[in-house]
Formats: C-alpha cells, structure tokens, sequence
C-alpha cells in the first residue's frame, strides 16, 4: 500500500503477482489498489468538499474517456460523500445511459428528480432512461416536463418530436 500511496505503479506492479487481496480493496487490480489507497488518503487528510471535488473531476475525466464504469464508480463515491447534490445522480444517470443500464439510469434520473423537481435535465434524464426502457409514452410525459421547464432547449425539444411521433405513444 505504501507504493500505491506515493503513486509507484511500478513497484504496485511488481508487488502484485506477490500480494495477497486485500479484503477492503473492490477492484484488485494495479489500478484498483492504487485508487483505493488514494481514496483512503483523501478520507483521512483532505476536507469534503475537496473530496467532493476530487471525485467529481476523476468522473468528469473517466467519462470524457468513455469509460463509463469508472465515471459511475467515481460519482459513487462523491454521492456518498454528498447524497443531496441532484447533479451526482444526474451525472451517475447519463454513466448508466451509456452502459445501456435502464433500470439503473432509471433510479439515479428519479433520485435526481426527487432531489431538484424544478431542473429539466432531471426530467430528461428521466425520459432518456424510460425510452432506453421502451417506455415511450412514460420518456414523452418526462420530455414533456422537461420542455415545460426549459423550453429553449433544442435537445430536449429533439427528444419529445422523436418520442411524440412514435406510434407507441398514442
């Protein structure tokens, strides 16, 4: 863990083959340790709101990568660290989107909506999770919604014509 602490993947690499799992390490694996170990070094020295922080641009970063898992892993953490921020769970929500995980962007968007009733991009993540559901009728009263609060947005205008004119909606 010490290797891991200062950040030597090298030796974090040659130690691994050697090192027996450590129970409280999710993901054992050279990154896994090296991620757990700075997670609890920021646990232990660095305010919450720097962790907040800190979490939320790993997401931001792992997201802009693609790796979608890794960005819903990092909102995760910064959810646990601030369960009222409606942004995380939207965030969270968009990750799940892209994994094709309804059920689960499905949860985060209502999370998020329950948390900020009066932000369209809660009612649209609620639509874009329903329509990956094919809960066409459910995705259009979301855009609905979502177009009610913010009318401007071409985004989710584009969503509720493409919904709305789909023959399962009626």
């Amino acid at each position: 863990m010490l290797a891991a602490a200062h950040e030597h993947r090298e030796l974090v690499e040659i130690l691994f083959p050697q090192t027996k799992p450590i129970p409280f390490v999710p993901d054992w694996s050279v990154d896994g340790i090296i991620r757990t170990t700075k997670y609890l070094l920021l646990n232990s020295e660095v305010s919450v709101e720097k962790q907040i922080d800190y979490f939320k641009s790993q997401g931001k970063e792992a997201f802009a990568k693609g790796d979608y898992l890794d960005a819903a892993y990092f909102y995760l953490l910064a959810i646990e660290k601030d369960p009222l921020d409606g942004t995380l769970f939207s965030n969270r929500s968009l990750c799940w989107l892209r994994l094709r995980e309804g059920e689960k962007a499905l949860s985060d968007a209502q999370h998020c909506k329950t948390l900020r009733p009066r932000w369209a991009k809660a009612w649209y993540r609620e639509g874009a999770a329903l329509s990956l559901l094919k809960d066409y009728k459910g995705a259009v009263d979301a855009f609905l919604e979502a177009s009610k609060l913010d009318p401007a947005s071409d985004e989710i205008q584009k969503a509720l014509r493409h919904y709305s004119s789909l023959p399962h909606t009626a």
